[in-house]
């Protein structure tokens, strides 16, 4: 649906990011972000915002193999392929046995142990160029990335914004019927 998009959830004219962002820069973005609608903790937890976890590899492992079958001993996990906002489509699982493929950012979120958002980074951490022993995961935002935020739209109403505004901010090309 042409309304159902992903907008930015900031003042696009007072930041400017020009999405698709490099390999760094999208990794800065995902830990630290700009001032967002979003970072309302009176209406919502800032938790959600920008997250982090280290998963160990012993626990990352079987929630994988559920996914794909079986690799042998995890060695790393990529991020193969984004859209151009940064949202994660698809993940390489790389084991001493198999390389498979998850694709679809609902797919992956529950593979890496059903993260808050496909908007994220994924590192492996190692001892010695050994095996991971652990990855740390963070990314930005809770949910399905698409239509409106809600914490952000309770941001805007706090700032002034009328619900029209706010309703057009999120779904863009939309306008407002009265049906009864």
């Amino acid at each position: 649906m042409p309304y159902l998009r992903g907008r930015p959830d900031y003042d696009e004219q007072a930041i400017q990011l020009q999405f698709p962002l490099s390999g760094e820069a999208l990794k800065e973005y995902l830990k630290y972000g700009p001032a967002v609608n979003c970072n309302q903790p009176e209406f919502g937890k800032s938790s959600k915002l920008r997250w982090w976890s280290i998963v160990r590899r012993e626990e990352l492992e079987p929630s994988l193999e559920g996914m794909v079958g079986d690799f042998g001993e995890l060695l790393d996990v990529r991020v193969t392929e984004r859209t151009d906002s940064g949202v994660v489509q698809e993940i390489t699982v790389i084991g001493t046995d198999a390389l498979h493929k998850i694709r679809g950012g609902s797919a992956v979120r529950r593979a890496l142990g059903r993260l808050n958002s496909a908007s994220f980074a994924i590192q492996a951490i190692r001892e010695h160029d050994e095996l991971p022993v652990a990855f740390a995961i963070w990314g930005a935002g809770w949910g399905h990335q698409v239509g409106m935020c809600q914490v952000g739209a309770a941001g805007l109403a706090d700032r002034g914004w009328d619900y029209q505004g706010i309703l057009s901010n999120y779904y863009q090309g939309c306008r407002s019927v009265r049906r009864y």
